[in-house]
């Protein structure tokens, strides 16, 4: 599995969602109108540690982006607040590969969609082997 999935079926096993029916990755459907999806963006460059070869990391520091959809404001902006408090600051608890994720700022509203439901984002930092 990759990053995002494997970071989806964490947030799944905290009860943000279930995944292909309101919790998505790379995209969000129309419906339902309340769900979350996981984006993956540039992130910072690679750690490479001393004498190791071209191209062999150590870490690589990818960013995610979680945005979260609501019929309501409360709703949704509770709901990007349990995302935030469950994926940051996660810590090797079981996602192979991921050392730890942080938050890099709390969740933010993005404003109604089309069809006046609300959006709100946070972004992470992944820090994976």
């Amino acid at each position: 599995m990759g990053m995002l999935e494997d970071l989806s079926t964490y947030l799944a096993a905290q009860g943000i969602g279930t995944e292909g029916t309101d919790l998505f990755i790379g995209a969000m459907p129309d419906s339902p109108d309340a769900c979350v999806a996981i984006y993956q963006y540039s992130g910072l460059t690679p750690i490479k540690a001393m004498g190791i070869a071209a191209g062999g990391y150590v870490f690589e520091r990818p960013r995610v982006n979680v945005r979260v959809r609501s019929t309501t404001f409360v709703a949704g902006q509770a709901k990007a607040q349990d995302v935030f408090d469950k994926l940051g600051g996660y810590s090797n608890d079981g996602v192979p590969g991921i050392v730890f994720v942080d938050a890099l700022q709390s969740p933010f509203q993005l404003g109604p969609d089309e069809n006046n439901r609300q959006l709100f984002g946070c972004n992470f930092e992944v820090v994976k082997r």
